[in-house]
């Protein structure tokens, strides 16, 4: 794997080309993996000329993607025909131009974020504050949202009853105990945030699982955020903290890849 990627930051796209068609490559994997660098639909690719990432970490890139800056993708106002219809956008809200949109969920994928229950969320120009950058409690509030459409998402497993509960705050339901942030990078409007999330650490005795989650934000193409939150079970009707059944920690250990 070494190997590989000191190969992809250091060798133009025509070599790979050139070697994922050869022999030399046996493994169907490799194989597979370096004709991706060559297929412009894939976030792995690197036109003619190009070299990757310098490490695992460095999530820049050789050039603009769409919608990474609106000069970069010519981006122009919206030109609106006699029919009324918009026939341009800005590419981060464009849902032709994915490129991005594909290598952040590529990332979250690769982190073991749940694929269920991400959330793209556009960013209003008055969650900025003095310092022209959406204010650090809008963050917190994305992450709220994005718990509560993850926790939408658990109704195929906890059935809908139980699932209504916990949306609803009524009877068994849960609660946030604390949350940390990590702010990585200053959002600014326009934008549109993609947040994804993850399920660790679930203690049945204590009724608490803790919930990973990141926010990247699709125009700058960056890692804005991440953060760590502990869940309660909570009983509504008592106002005090609540028993985790089987069956809710049976469901949790699902999500989190535990079964």
């Amino acid at each position: 794997m070494l190997a590989l990627r000191s190969l992809r930051q250091t060798r133009a796209v025509p070599s790979l080309r050139a070697l994922s068609t050869s022999a030399v490559v046996r493994d169907p994997k490799l194989k597979d993996l370096l004709g991706k660098f060559s297929d412009p639909s894939s976030p792995f690719y690197l036109a003619p000329g190009e070299v990757g990432p310098a490490s695992p970490d460095d999530h820049t890139v050789a050039r603009a993607l769409p919608g990474q800056e609106l000069e970069a993708a010519g981006w122009t106002p919206p030109v609106v025909n006699p029919d009324g219809d918009s026939v341009d956008m800005a590419p981060h809200l464009d849902p032709k131009l994915n490129r991005t949109r594909a290598a952040i969920h590529e990332w979250f994928d690769s982190n073991g974020f749940d694929p269920k229950g991400r959330l793209e969320w556009p960013v209003a120009w008055g969650e900025q504050d003095m310092f022209a950058h959406v204010n650090n409690v809008s963050y917190v509030r994305y992450l709220e949202s994005q718990r509560m459409r993850w926790c939408q998402t658990l109704k195929e497993d906890m059935g809908p009853e139980l699932t209504d509960d916990f949306m609803n705050g009524r009877r068994t339901g849960w609660i946030l105990k604390d949350i940390s942030v990590r702010y990585r990078y200053p959002v600014t409007y326009p934008d549109t945030v993609l947040m994804a999330a993850k399920i660790t650490n679930i203690d049945q005795k204590r009724a608490t699982f803790h919930m990973s989650s990141a926010i990247w934000a699709v125009k700058a193409n960056k890692l804005a955020l991440t953060s760590d939150a502990t869940m309660v079970v909570y009983d509504y009707d008592k106002l005090t903290k609540g028993v985790m059944t089987d069956h809710i920690y049976d469901v949790l250990k699902k999500r989190a890849g535990e079964v």
